[in-house]
């Protein structure tokens, strides 16, 4: 493995939300095979490498389970509404943090779009003291409402625009870390039994 800090970028800049994992399953199997005696995927999408374990004398070994995740939340497009885009949450989505953030719309072709709401001085007080609520939420590409139809479709996928940045002290912030972390120190593991 080239280093922990390269693939962690790599699998946190990939599109994975949850039940369209193609492009992170792809980081993650070319993360393992240099290491992995065998590597596949069962029905449901898992990515399952095996490394057999070794005793002397042929004695028999156990077999453990390391396991990580690598979906991540996202958004999925519910309807056109003129010019904007209606969605709903994929996982635990938090609307409270999602207003302004930038997102990509995963549709014929990948579109920028930033998350908005009716702004502040169209709405009545009442409104603007109450918490946001997913119905009053869009996502605003600046394209026309004809040029949206070309391009994007009900079911259509989009997902929080974030760069991998390095910290000081040796920390990073990016993407669905929550778990992709958690691969890396898979194949970390990995190289380190392919060694013994």
């Amino acid at each position: 493995m080239s280093d922990a800090s390269t693939l962690l970028k790599e699998l946190s800049e990939a599109t994975g939300v949850s039940g369209y994992e193609e492009e992170v399953r792809a980081v993650v199997r070319r993360a393992f095979q240099p290491y992995a005696d065998e590597i596949r995927e069962d029905a449901l999408g898992n990515v399952i490498a095996l490394r057999r374990g070794m005793r002397p004398a042929g004695e028999p070994t156990r077999a453990i389970m390391l396991a990580a995740h690598t979906d991540e939340i996202g958004l999925m497009i519910s309807g056109l509404d003129g010019a904007f885009l209606r969605f709903e949450r994929v996982g635990g989505v938090d609307i409270r943090t999602i207003v302004g953030q930038e997102v990509v719309v995963h549709g014929r072709q990948p579109l920028v779009g930033i998350i908005a709401s009716r702004p502040p001085h169209v709405q009545t007080a009442a409104e603007r003291e109450k918490p946001y609520a997913l119905r009053d939420l869009f996502i605003d590409t600046g394209l026309s409402e004809a040029r949206l139809r070309e391009l994007v479709r009900v079911g259509d996928l989009a997902t929080m625009k974030r760069t991998y940045v390095e910290l000081a002290e040796g920390y990073a912030s990016g993407k669905a870390f929550d778990d992709r972390a958690g691969v890396v120190s898979l194949a970390l593991c990995l190289e380190m039994l392919a060694g013994m």
